[in-house]
């Protein structure tokens, strides 16, 4: 094998050209999963693309250990991730390490790529996470969910290097989040917000250019 191909860097590039328009993302991930089992020197540039994107968390917790969770098939065909048993600090050692390679996180409950989570599997990460960002080096997060019980959870994600966030705040959530976002997040450049309780409307309006200033 050339040696140009045991440099990540290049290797990197390369396997970023997977990635084009065209190109079905089930394709592109089937190729990456196979890149990574071709050999040692394209394991980590390979499976750094395959986790960098993704709109759900159900990739990731579905390396936790197999007796943890199921998943189980609605009327309409939809496979849905149920946990099934406490998560315990030694069962995140797998997922721990490929969360490190997610750069953007979507999750979204309309759309395309829908993410139907339960609240129970937010408490279950919080509770027995060992540290205090699931995906530390993400940058880009975006949580489009109408579930007010699902919304406190956002701070799993919302790490130090975040430098996008886009975000639906829930009909009973609080907006006191807002104003502190620059100052907890000192990365940050660009926050998208919607509304989802028309009475927060004309207090998010009133924020939005207090927050873009600190943003600058």
């Amino acid at each position: 094998m050339h040696r140009g191909l045991f440099i990540p860097e290049i290797v990197g590039l390369i396997f970023a050209e997977l990635r084009r328009p065209a190109q079905p993302l089930v394709d592109e991930r089937n190729d990456l999963a196979a890149l990574t089992r071709t050999c040692k020197a394209f394991q980590d540039p390979a499976l750094n693309l395959l986790w960098s994107e993704q709109d759900t968390l159900d990739n990731l917790l579905r390396t936790l250990p197999p007796h943890l969770w199921t998943d189980t098939v609605d009327q309409r065909a939809y496979l849905h991730f149920r946990l099934i048993g406490p998560i315990k600090p030694a069962d995140w050692e797998i997922p721990l390490v490929y969360a490190l390679r997610i750069r953007t996180l979507s999750l979204r409950m309309w759309g395309s790529n829908q993410f139907r989570p339960a609240a129970d599997i937010f408490e279950a990460i919080s509770s027995g996470l060992p540290r205090d960002y699931l995906c530390p080096k993400l940058r880009s997060i975006s949580w489009y969910t109408d579930m007010d019980t699902i919304f406190p959870y956002i701070r799993l994600f919302l790490g130090p290097e975040i430098t996008e966030a886009g975000m639906t705040f829930p009909v009973t959530s609080p907006l006191s989040l807002l104003p502190t976002l620059p100052l907890r997040y000192a990365a940050l450049t660009r926050l998208h917000i919607y509304v989802l309780n028309p009475p927060y409307s004309s207090i998010v309006r009133s924020t939005a250019s207090e927050i873009v200033m600190q943003l600058e």
